[in-house]
């Protein structure tokens, strides 16, 4: 009759001992293996550059600045039949207000680009137009940095910059850098800081840009490259 293997009872109790063990070899393998991998990562968290950023919305201003239009009060807007670029004091929509009509009128020349519809209600301060000069000599970003952030700006830290209508893996950032930090706050939105475009408005995958002022943005500043052991240890030190 053939026992079961499950059923074998060791009864020796040195057999037991030897079963219970594990191999010295084996031992010392398995230690000198998470040894080599603890090595292997302190190493490499002291030498691989690890970003650290800092992503918030940015404001693109123009030299000469353009021109935003908006409803000096609530009315119906009327629109007036005009092309592309407009003449300044062209008259470009009129507004109905409290049984008086009030002419919108351009203070600048360039290209129009309308932000209402002819006959729709607008509020008071709702932006109507843009006017954006045909000779556009710079585009800047301008960031708002919180007053706890501001000591880790510095000039010439690098900053992309990529446009919300305009996905990044398709058409690219924007290169940028740090090129003016502003000395006061402003209130409580924070130290001004102005960022200026390595490339102007052209991407990081050639593609050129038709500025607005109204288009919407965000950076992401770089304000270092260390590696983690070494901001953990300069963090240290600072406290």
């Amino acid at each position: 009759m053939i026992e079961n293997k499950n059923d074998i009872e060791l009864r020796s109790e040195k057999v037991r001992n030897i079963v219970g063990q594990i191999p010295p070899v084996l031992l010392r393998k398995g230690i000198a293996v998470i040894s080599i991998v603890i090595i292997g990562v302190i190493i490499g968290s002291y030498f691989i550059p690890y970003p650290e950023t800092l992503t918030m919305s940015v404001g693109l201003y123009s030299l000469p600045e353009s021109e935003i239009v908006k409803a000096s009060e609530n009315g119906f807007i009327e629109l007036n039949e005009s092309g592309e670029n407009v003449q300044k004091n062209q008259v470009l929509a009129s507004l109905k207000a409290n049984d008086s009509i009030i002419p919108i009128k351009s203070r600048s020349e360039g290209r129009l680009l309308i932000n209402c519809h002819t006959q729709s209600f607008v509020n008071e301060g709702d932006i109507l137009f843009s006017i954006v000069p045909e000779n556009i000599r710079n585009v800047y970003g301008i960031l708002l940095i919180p007053q706890e952030k501001i000591n880790r700006i510095k000039l010439g830290q690098n900053v992309k910059i990529e446009l919300m209508d305009f996905p990044a893996k398709s058409y690219g950032l924007i290169d940028g850098e740090v090129s003016k930090i502003y000395p006061i706050p402003d209130n409580d939105a924070g130290y001004k800081v102005e960022v200026q475009l390595k490339n102007g408005f052209i991407s990081t995958n050639n593609y050129k840009f038709d500025y607005s002022p109204l288009i919407k943005s965000k950076a992401t500043v770089f304000l270092s490259s260390e590696s983690f052991l070494k901001r953990f240890i300069n963090s240290i030190k600072r406290n």
